[in-house]
């Protein structure tokens, strides 16, 4: 099955708009690097820690995978929601897909996080405790 063409407008200036494909590596991959700083952010819940995926999974129509590493650890694999294609919104959250993972509290001091887009280019970012810890 031929994944369909999705385009989406945003605002740039006042009366003009910017039209880019959610599939598209080439226009998406750019939104990630400037928005990297908030590709994860994490929560103090219940005793707990949430660490949040929510902005990478935002674009995930144009992401191959994710895989991060806590605190130097082992590399494991984020599974993205998949992409609702042949929707109106293919880049919104099945009400099913819980965009975080549960963490013991305080276990996280620093993360690595990597996108691989649908052509093969890899995002990377590296993040403090302290950068992405939500008040």
């Amino acid at each position: 099955m031929k994944a369909a063409s999705v385009a989406i407008f945003l605002g740039v200036l006042p009366g003009s708009a910017m039209a880019f494909d959610v599939m598209d590596p080439k226009a998406i991959a750019p939104i990630l690097d400037m928005t990297k700083a908030n590709w994860v952010a994490l929560r103090s819940w219940e005793g707990d820690e949430l660490l949040y995926f929510t902005q990478i999974e935002s674009w995930r129509c144009a992401v191959a995978g994710v895989s991060y590493a806590v605190n130097g650890g082992a590399w494991l694999t984020w599974n993205l929601a998949p992409c609702q294609v042949g929707t109106p919104s293919p880049n919104a959250l099945p009400e099913d897909h819980l965009p975080f993972i549960k963490l013991p509290a305080d276990l996280l001091r620093d993360i690595t996080i990597r996108v691989e887009m649908t052509d093969g280019q890899v995002l990377q970012g590296e993040y403090a405790r302290s950068e992405i810890l939500m008040p």
